[in-house]
């Protein structure tokens, strides 16, 4: 049985950390070399089978060390190149669905900020209006100041 295990660490300490997984293997290795060397002649077939399956094992780990390692080092002291964009695939807008779909909180963002340039609009007209108005009572006041002939 496996497990992945997943956790964060000083970078300081990413080589002893690996160094302690490797030893670890390196103690898998020492005790398959063991059993072959204490096997009987009853169960030879069984102890050959056992360190087979834990060398197998401890060098499938310590290729994933080594990978992991190359990775750290390459991402520490390397230049990370920028990776290609995914090619335009063509979108059936009938069929298709939005890749990330938009919360309902953003729907009645856009319908507010629609409703409040409505109403934005509408107060202008009403602005200019009253402005027309204004405009024509202080019209009206300047005729009435003035002498009329008769």
């Amino acid at each position: 049985m496996r497990a992945t295990i997943s956790f964060d660490i000083g970078l300081d300490r990413v080589s002893q950390t690996m160094v302690s997984l490797v030893v670890e293997e390196a103690n898998v290795i020492h005790q398959a070399l063991e059993r072959i060397e204490t096997t009987g002649a009853h169960t030879l077939a069984e102890d050959i089978d056992a360190a087979l399956e834990n060398l197998t094992a401890a060098t499938s780990q310590l290729k994933q060390y080594r990978q992991m390692l190359t990775s750290f080092e390459r991402a520490k002291f390397g230049t990370m190149l920028p990776q290609d964009a995914p090619a335009t695939v063509g979108i059936d807008s009938a069929t298709a669905t939005p890749a990330t779909p938009v919360p309902p909180s953003m729907g009645e963002v856009v319908r507010n900020i629609a409703e409040l340039q409505s109403t934005l609009g509408s107060m202008n007209e009403f602005g200019s209006f009253l402005d027309k108005l204004n405009g024509s009572r202080e019209q009206e006041g300047t005729d009435e100041l003035q002498p009329k002939e008769g």
